[in-house]
Order: structure tokens, then C-alpha cells, then sequence
């Protein structure tokens, strides 16, 4: 048997399809052609296989980076439905105050005030009421909104009560401060789950 023949019985062996035919190891023994072929066969093959293996690990970074990408839009999509409920209720608390306050401002009637002061009332209620809709538009922009509608809730909560318990104001009258209140409600609300944090877990490679 040629060299020939006896390279296909060791490329049938480095496939994993030769048997360990010891006539065929003595003759690389003795052979210096076939040791180089062998060899130059097995450091190709060694390549070969470093190649893939560098092929997949050079991907993995990419394939890793996009299913992080993947999951963390599943978490926003899953945060933005959870502030469904708090715009909602700001878009709605908008409209009933841009309601109440327009007609204020537009013809400056209000209950135990003047034309010029119920109209600055009804500036303050206007802005109000577009601040609330704005934050529910925007809720990246709703925290600004909470220290002002917390100190205007407080100050009125004050003041009501002392005008209540002096009897200069109803308990009635002074109702619709508790929109301002529900304002704070919600905008707090929004704000703490728009600010939740929103990542996709550490994908990366050690």
C-alpha cells in the first residue's frame, strides 16, 4: 500500500470513520512524507476549529447586546402600561379645572372676589390644569410638578381650615380644593413609576 492509501486511512481517521490499524501507524513511524502530511492535516484541522470557536465568541457580544436591548423595551412596554391609569386620571382632573377655571378668568366672576383677583385665580387654576395635562402627556416632566401642587395643597389645606373655623368659608365651598389634592395624588404616582428604573439584566460576557 502507497502513501496514498495510507493518508485515506488517516484522513477516515481524523474524521472519525478509520480504525487504529497499527500497520498504518508504523508506517508514518517510518515515513517522513507522511508525518509532514499528518502533520500539516492536523494543523489546518486545529485552525479550522480555533476559527469557528473565534467566529462564535467575536458574535456573542452582539447576540448578548440585542437581547438585552429585547428585554429591556419589554420592560418599558410593560412600565408605560402601568402609567395608563395615572394619566388617565390627570387627563381627566385637566379638563375638569381647565373647565372650572376658564370661565373664571374669562369673565372674572367668583364667589366673595373681585373681577381682578378671581381673574388671577382663574390664570393660576388655567395653569394648573395644563401643567396636569402636560404631565400626563409627558410623564418624564411630572416630578417637577409635585413640589408646587404638594405647597398649594398644603397652603390651602391650611387656610381652608382656618377660614372653615372662623366662618368665613363652608366646608361645601372649599370641596374643590380636594382636586388639587387628587392632582398631587396622581402626579405623584406618576412620577414614581415613570422613574423605575428600566434596564435589561447584565447579558454581558465575564
Amino acid at each position: 500500500m502507497d502513501c496514498d492509501a495510507y493518508r485515506e486511512v488517516l484522513s477516515a481517521r481524523l474524521d472519525g470513520r478509520g480504525d487504529d490499524d497499527p500497520g498504518v501507524d508504523a508506517h508514518v513511524a517510518g515515513c517522513p512524507a507522511c508525518q509532514a502530511w499528518l502533520a500539516a492535516v492536523e494543523g489546518l484541522g486545529a485552525r479550522v476549529d480555533e476559527h469557528r470557536a473565534q467566529a462564535v465568541t467575536d458574535r456573542s457580544p452582539a447576540i448578548l447586546a440585542a437581547l438585552a436591548d429585547e428585554l429591556a423595551a419589554e420592560e418599558r412596554d410593560a412600565r408605560d402600561e402601568s402609567l395608563l391609569p395615572w394619566r388617565a386620571g390627570l387627563i381627566a382632573l385637566g379638563v375638569v379645572e381647565l373647565a372650572l377655571a376658564l370661565p373664571v378668568l374669562l369673565l372674572g366672576h367668583e364667589a366673595g372676589a373681585g373681577t381682578h383677583v378671581a381673574r388671577e385665580m382663574g390664570s393660576f387654576d388655567v395653569a394648573l390644569a395644563v401643567g396636569f395635562l402636560v404631565a400626563a402627556w409627558r410623564p418624564a416632566r411630572a416630578w417637577g410638578m409635585v413640589p408646587l401642587v404638594a405647597v398649594l395643597a398644603a397652603c390651602l389645606a391650611v387656610t381652608s381650615g382656618v377660614d372653615i373655623a372662623e366662618g368665613r368659608a363652608t366646608f361645601g365651598g372649599e370641596l374643590l380644593h380636594l382636586t388639587h389634592l387628587l392632582g398631587l395624588v396622581l402626579l405623584w404616582m406618576l412620577a414614581h413609576a415613570y422613574r423605575r428604573p428600566v434596564s435589561g439584566p447584565n447579558l454581558a460576557p465575564s
